[in-house]
C-alpha cells in the first residue's frame, strides 16, 4: 500500500534506497546517472523551493536536481506544460548555476 508520494530526484532516491536490499543495477544506475552529492541535492530542492518562481512543482524541482540545465533550452526541454518567462528562467539557471 502507498501511504505517500513525494518526487524525488535520482541523488535523492539513492539515499532512500541505500540501506534498502536492492539488487546491485539500480545501484549502479544511480552511480551513473547522479551528477550531486545528496547533500547538494538537498540545498538545490530548498533553494528552488524558495526561490519566487511559483510553478515549480516538487516534480519539476526533482527534473531540475537531474539534469543541471545549462540554458534556457534546456529548462523549455523539463517545462514543455509550463511557461516560463524569461525572469524565471534566468533565476532557476542562476540557482543551478552555483551547484554545478
Amino acid at each position: 500500500m502507498i501511504k505517500n508520494q513525494t518526487a524525488l530526484s535520482i541523488v535523492e532516491a539513492e539515499e532512500v534506497f541505500e540501506n534498502a536490499k536492492t539488487g546491485r543495477d539500480i545501484k549502479q544506475y544511480f552511480k551513473k546517472f547522479g551528477k550531486l552529492k545528496a547533500s547538494d541535492a538537498k540545498k538545490l530542492r530548498q533553494d528552488l523551493e524558495n526561490s519566487e518562481v511559483l510553478k515549480l512543482r516538487p516534480e519539476l524541482i526533482a527534473k531540475v536536481i537531474d539534469i543541471l540545465p545549462r540554458d534556457t533550452e534546456d529548462i523549455n526541454n523539463i517545462f514543455i506544460d509550463v511557461s516560463l518567462d524569461k525572469n524565471e528562467i534566468d533565476k532557476i539557471l542562476e540557482i543551478v548555476k552555483k551547484y554545478k
